[in-house]
């Protein structure tokens, strides 16, 4: 009897001792297997950083490429209105020097040097005229240039205006119908215009007319009587009271990505259907 029970004990231990063998063998398993998953995890954080920095280089990089067009087309635009100033003046000079008598025979000693005169005289004319026509050409090879470049400028600011307020183009649309039946031509509309181009604002100044069913074009039809510089001074003054209207956002850099998890702590036992309230209340913290 004594040996029967001896048996039983060594056979339950030994089972026991299976048992937590099995036990142990699981449980190594699922922390190496919870160190897999943290790894995977660590892994895929860390790709998700690298595609940031990535991303966020190449938004950089174009925001860079764009400032530099922009400064490119400024500084290209400033140099053809200096050059058109230039080309202004010397065609005022040319037109003075087109305007000067032909030489008479009554101011020369001798009928020699009038004609030799006279023949100076026709062919400095033939020159000043050949020079004319070049500067004519010229300017407008400037103007060409000046209106691609503002044209380019005018785009851009208008798309990003538009990007910060929906309802310009419907601005844009009570100020071009207005000018179709009211245009403004001449030196004073030249005047509105360059103004209103200044630092990219023109957008801003079209909206500022047409916006709310065009309530403010009255203004522009004021301003259209008046002399240039009028105009312009007019023009300035409604740029600065537009400074605060909405303007485009500028492109922000890509946000940081969220603060990668990294998996520390101890692998615990989850809640099964066996648990019991104490065990929920346990795993909560409340207990």
């Amino acid at each position: 009897m004594s040996n029967e029970v001896q048996d039983v004990t060594v056979e339950e231990v030994v089972a026991t001792e299976t048992e937590a063998t099995q036990d142990l063998t699981v449980e190594t398993e699922a922390d190496a297997s919870g160190e897999v998953d943290e790894t995977e995890t660590t892994e895929e954080a860390e790709q998700v950083e690298v595609d940031y920095k990535a991303k966020s280089e190449k938004l950089e990089k174009k925001l860079a490429a764009d400032q530099a067009k922009i400064n490119r087309q400024r500084a290209a635009l400033s140099q053809l209105q200096k050059e058109k100033q230039e080309l202004a003046s010397r065609q005022a000079e040319v037109q003075v020097e087109q305007q000067s008598s032909v030489p008479q025979a009554d101011d020369y000693d001798t009928y020699e040097q009038f004609e030799t005169a006279r023949s100076d005289y026709y062919k400095e004319q033939g020159r000043l005229e050949g020079e004319r026509v070049a500067l004519e050409n010229h300017q407008r090879a400037l103007q060409d240039q000046s209106l691609k470049v503002e044209r380019e400028q005018f785009a851009k600011a208008e798309q990003e205006f538009r990007t910060a307020l929906p309802t310009y183009d419907e601005s844009k649309v009570e100020v071009e119908q207005f000018l179709q039946v009211k245009p403004i031509n001449g030196a004073t509309g030249d005047a509105i215009y360059a103004q209103a181009a200044r630092d990219g604002s023109l957008p801003a100044v079209i909206n500022y007319f047409g916006e709310n069913n065009g309530e403010r074009l009255s203004e522009l039809e004021h301003i259209a009587t008046m002399t240039p510089v009028e105009a312009a001074v007019e023009v300035y003054k409604i740029q600065q009271k537009i400074k605060s209207a909405p303007t485009a956002p500028k492109a922000k850099p890509i946000p940081a990505p969220i603060t990668k998890v990294r998996g520390t702590g101890t692998k615990s036992k989850g809640l099964d259907a066996n648990s019991s309230g104490d065990d929920v209340l346990k795993t909560l913290g409340l207990k």
